[in-house]
């Protein structure tokens, strides 16, 4: 009996049980291993702290889960990969042995700024999510840092919450040290920064942090007030890549070849934010290639523990995204292009329900 463990309840681990329960693996053991009971589908959080969906409407209870698809669950905490005795070991220094590893155990948020640990508020682990919303729906002067898409979206959704909750409602700041949404087209950048204008939100670009103290900001251009300040510039790896002995990135992520395997282990997996692709070190760390990646992943787990041939993960050059931008409004994107409204939204809320259901089924 070959003993396969899962690290983490992202898409991708979560598309390994639903097809292992189809597939009648009976010569192997599954395990899933989570700190939290739920996990949660950030690509619902705008929706969440809008208003519009509920707290069981976003995420997915992990022991049901297992249960369903006959899979072990254990809610603990991974602490590291000792490889050489493909062992993973937990919170208790309990050592789980495995013929395979998977890894899907996302990624926290990058801290080098003096301040931020002790004054800034975090999404990562994303259970952490709930609270942290409540928090800045009621704060005086909410200060978002990061001006990728879930700052973005968080700016929008919490001020369309505020707008209707909140009396005198002095807005949000979105700061961000480049362009928002660096790195996606000009006219999308151009587009959104009008939205967030329209919308009352405080935008501060090219203006990178400098300190984080109590209810301020000090930045290369001067100081800015909030009541609480949520960090979100850029991915780290989790501590449990951080603490294994495997080969990572030159920025700390598990470093995994085309079939998405380890580099330095043929035995330990990986997918979504938590893994850096050797062929494609550029590409996003987004839940639309975890969910692409859920496929091979699959294949190439089974496979390796047959002793079959692997399938390589090719990602696609473009892909369509929809970022919620509050009021039920929604910004499509595609390449180059982007369009804006109400449709925009409704098509995200069917895409975004349809794949829970499909995670519940």
């Amino acid at each position: 009996m070959k003993n396969l463990v899962l690290v983490g309840g992202g898409h991708a681990n979560l598309s390994i049980i639903k097809k292992q329960k189809k597939e009648s693996h009976r010569d192997k053991n599954f395990t899933l291993i989570s700190p939290d009971p739920y996990q949660y589908y950030s690509g619902m959080f705008s929706g969440f702290a809008e208003g519009i969906y509920s707290l069981n409407d976003i995420r997915i209870d992990l022991q049901s889960f297992c249960n369903a698809h006959g899979v072990t669950f254990v809610c603990d905490t991974a602490e590291r990969i000792e490889s050489e005795n493909k062992q993973l070991i937990l919170s208790n220094n309990e050592p789980l042995a495995y013929d395979a590893l998977s890894v899907n155990a996302g990624s926290y948020v990058q801290d080098p700024v003096p301040g931020v640990s002790e004054h800034a508020l975090s999404l990562k682990p994303n259970f952490r999510f709930p609270e942290v919303v409540d928090q800045l729906r009621y704060s005086e002067k909410p200060v978002i840092v990061g001006g990728g898409a879930a700052g973005v979206e968080l700016a929008f959704s919490l001020t369309a919450w505020r707008d209707k909750n909140v009396p005198g409602n002095k807005g949000i700041s979105l700061v961000t040290r480049g362009h928002v949404l660096d790195g996606q087209a000009g006219t999308t950048q151009r587009k959104v920064r009008r939205l967030l204008l329209d919308k009352n939100i405080h935008l501060f670009e090219n203006d990178a942090v400098k300190e984080v103290l109590p209810r301020l900001l000090k930045t290369e251009k001067g100081v800015i007030d909030g009541d609480d300040i949520l960090w979100l510039a850029g991915p780290k790896a989790p501590p449990l890549i951080e603490k294994s002995s495997v080969k990572k990135s030159s920025d700390g992520f598990l470093l995994v070849n085309e079939f998405m395997q380890s580099v330095s282990d043929p035995s330990i997996f990986g997918a979504g934010d938590c893994v850096t692709l050797q062929p494609y070190p550029d590409l996003p760390k987004n839940g639309v290639y975890a969910i692409r990646q859920s496929r091979e992943l699959y294949k190439n787990v089974t496979e390796y523990l047959k002793g079959e041939e692997l399938q390589p993960f090719k990602p696609q050059n473009k892909y369509l995204a929809i970022l919620s931008a509050g009021h039920k409004e929604g910004v499509l994107t595609y390449g180059d292009y982007s369009f804006y409204g109400k449709w925009a939204w409704k098509l995200k809320n069917k895409i975004d329900r349809k794949f829970m259901k499909t995670l519940r089924c």
